[in-house]
């Protein structure tokens, strides 16, 4: 592991590759399949950002909240998982801390769906 808690790796990369991203998907770190298939939707073309790993209930892990409150270029955000894998409240956060005091970002509460043929 690497940075202070679970979190803060996706936060690093975050900082590190998305620094003025407009747009981030939000997926618990608890359970990978849903910020496995959330970093495929957020890699496709139109909506390039960071997935951004979150605990099911408050409070933000502080290398999220750090990375939402410091960009004011943010405009929406996508919802991996919905809320039986991220609380309500963390959606409500993830709102507030994504938009701040600049225009609310759309949150879309996403579920992709990634099958493989045989």
């Amino acid at each position: 592991m690497w940075g202070e808690d679970l979190y803060a790796p996706s936060a690093a990369v975050a900082n590190k590759f998305f620094p003025s991203a407009n747009t981030f998907g939000a997926a618990t770190g608890l359970n990978f399949p849903d910020a496995l298939s959330g970093g495929v939707f957020m890699g496709s073309s139109g909506h390039a950002g960071p997935v951004l790993l979150v605990e099911p209930s408050l409070p933000l892990p502080p290398s999220i909240d750090g990375f939402l409150g410091s960009d004011a270029h943010i405009t929406s955000g996508y919802l991996f998982g919905g809320p039986l894998a991220v609380g309500n409240d963390v959606q409500g956060a993830l709102y507030y801390r994504g938009g701040g005091v600049h225009p609310k970002p759309y949150w879309a509460r996403t579920a992709v769906v990634v099958s493989a043929r045989p």
